[in-house]
């Protein structure tokens, strides 16, 4: 979307004022370009992909938008490969024309034909499509299939703005929980660090189930596009010894984002594990434990004014509002109406509403007609869902029309001249236990179908 300085207009003017946002065709004026309707469409990150005789990763580019999208990509390979960065450079990836409703899968050797060299090599894809700024929604994601045991395993795709510096205030910095060591070598866990268009420096130290450390930090310096990939047993100074749960914090001193991740690799089956560092207090939008969203939006630098509009009480269409965001798996979250603080006169839109969460299928998880609070709700188990469905819920708020056909008002006169004061107004507030990004519009308008 883009955008320029706010303005405002009135959608109603009665008894209890008038709820003053901005247009929803938005802004004109400017030239900056906001980072896609998903927070960071314009640039997703796979943390770890591979190509080899033994190993492929095979990933799917989805566009669901109205026009066909052309995406770039770069492969930084890790230290230790035959087209590690420092040795090779940053590997430019040809254009790929992903079709308007669909998608495009290809084998990593495919999609990047520079990645392929002598042995295995491992390494991460930033995938980039200008088009996303503008008019679509972009998604990628990744399976890794190993040809040993006929096994695969899944690394999702994170925009780029799911990344975090690993340096807060309020939190010791990122983490990766759950973890284990093994005495014997059947199972060895690694980490992997990497940096993006910044250098990085930061530290790994593992710790146990009550956080006390078990190793001295060890230390990482990473120029600008590289990664390392770290045993934590041999590397960081721990002995052979069964160790479970335990947990690697990745600490930082700069602004910079880390891409992080650890998991255990089998060496009998060729498969490995990989969990995303997650930050308690992050330093994005990206990851947020709690938040309130409301009709003043922002997508990008600029506040946006997203109503909703319907007929029952003067408006020229029925229409619900969208709002994406990225949840993770394995995951709990709870979104509720809240009364809006920017309504003038103090009046409560709240019960005149209703809201729905939508999951990446398309079906309704929580929420619905006349419902307010969607309570507790699971985003289900890992695996669940088809191999390369995106992370990409929406959240819808519409009017709710039988609210409207009970309430009477015997002391305030006739309907709808009082409500219409909280046309288009809405907030929310959401609670995920592992972070979720700040819900955006999406850019186009939707009937109310609820």
């Amino acid at each position: 979307m883009r955008g320029a300085r706010d303005r405002t207009r009135r959608v109603g003017s009665v008894a209890f004022g008038v709820a003053a946002v901005c247009g929803a065709s938005l802004l004109t004026g400017g030239t900056a370009r906001a980072s896609g309707v998903d927070g960071a469409g314009r640039i997703l990150i796979i943390p770890l992909v591979i190509t080899g005789e033994a190993r492929e990763s095979m990933i799917t580019l989805t566009n669901t938008g109205f026009e066909d999208l052309r995406v770039d990509g770069l492969y930084v390979g890790m230290e230790g490969t035959s087209r590690a960065a420092s040795a090779v450079g940053v590997i430019p990836c040809p254009t790929q024309i992903v079709p308007r409703d669909g998608s495009v899968s290809l084998r990593l050797r495919d999609l990047c034909p520079g990645a392929r060299g002598d042995g295995e090599n491992v390494g991460y894809v930033e995938l980039t499509s200008a088009d996303a700024d503008i008019n679509a929604n972009f998604f990628a994601a990744s399976v890794v299939e190993s040809r040993l045991l006929s096994t695969s395993f899944a690394v999702a795709g994170q925009p780029v703005g799911a990344f975090d510096p690993g340096t807060s205030s309020l939190s010791p910095g990122l983490e990766v929980a759950g973890l284990r060591t093994r005495a014997v070598q059947d199972e060895t866990l690694f980490c992997y660090v990497a940096s993006l268009a910044e250098s990085k420096k930061g530290s790994l130290q593992v710790r146990d189930a009550g956080g006390t450390p078990l190793n001295g930090p060890w230390n990482f310096n990473l120029q600008a596009r590289r990664m390392e990939r770290v045993a934590i047993a041999a590397q960081v100074g721990l002995s052979p010894a069964n160790r479970e749960p335990i947990s690697v914090a990745v600490a930082s001193g700069d602004g910079a984002l880390v891409v992080a991740g650890c998991g255990a690799e089998r060496p009998q089956t060729n498969v490995l594990t990989y969990q995303p560092a997650q930050a308690s207090a992050p330093a994005d939008t990206a990851r947020l434990r709690s938040l309130n969203v409301n009709v003043g939006v922002r997508p990008g630098p600029y506040t946006v004014g997203y109503v909703w509009n319907h007929s029952a009480v003067g408006g020229t269409a029925d229409q619900k509002v969208v709002l994406s965001t990225y949840l993770r798996w394995d995951d709990q979250f709870r979104c509720r109406l809240v009364p809006w603080a920017g309504q003038e006169g103090g009046f409560d839109g709240s019960e005149w509403l209703d809201l729905r969460v939508v999951d990446p299928q398309g079906a309704v998880i929580a929420g619905g007609t006349g419902i307010k609070d969607t309570g507790t709700v699971s985003t289900r188990v890992r695996g669940n869902y088809p191999p390369g469905t995106t992370q990409r819920f929406q959240i819808e708020i519409s009017f709710d029309q039988g609210h409207h056909s009970v309430v009477h008002w015997p002391l305030l006169g006739t309907w709808p001249f009082q409500y219409q004061a909280a046309t288009g107004g809405w907030e929310i507030h959401c609670d995920s236990a592992a972070g979720m990004s700040e819900p955006i519009p999406v850019g186009r308008f939707f009937p109310d179908d609820f």
